[in-house]
């Protein structure tokens, strides 16, 4: 089962750090399941680096969580660097729906190539917070 895209925003961006908040509808969530996840990357092709996994931490809020990178790599067309957002639901330490979204930063965050690969391809957009 395919957790629905959540929406994301960028909250902070700059070369020193950037800060993204993915939020799901809770009420397309499974009844009584915890969210967790982790942001990894960077990658890009025809490049080699070092991925990192980053958590996805929960917030105070139903249905939110955020990821920190320190030095983000921003997506540029010369050189698109993409991190990948797992995303999972589970109850009783077992995963009953996960997500896979690819996601680009650009340096000038007000709209971004994003995809959710469980949903046959659908546009994101990312919005500045």
């Amino acid at each position: 089962m395919h957790l629905p895209p959540p929406r994301i925003d960028v909250i902070h961006l700059d070369p020193v750090r950037a800060e993204i908040r993915f939020t799901f509808d809770s009420g397309t969530l499974p009844a009584g399941a915890e969210l967790r996840g982790q942001l990894i990357g960077p990658r890009c092709p025809g490049m080699t680096t070092i991925e990192v996994a980053y958590p996805l931490r929960p917030s105070s809020q139903p249905g939110v969580l955020h990821a920190v990178i320190p030095e983000p790599s921003l997506w540029q067309a010369e050189r698109p660097f993409v991190y990948d957002a797992f995303s999972n639901a589970g109850k009783w330490k077992k995963c009953v729906a996960k997500s896979v979204l690819p996601l680009g930063l650009p340096p000038h965050h007000d709209a971004c190539v994003s995809r959710s690969l469980g949903l046959g391809g659908v546009n994101r957009a990312i919005r500045e917070r």
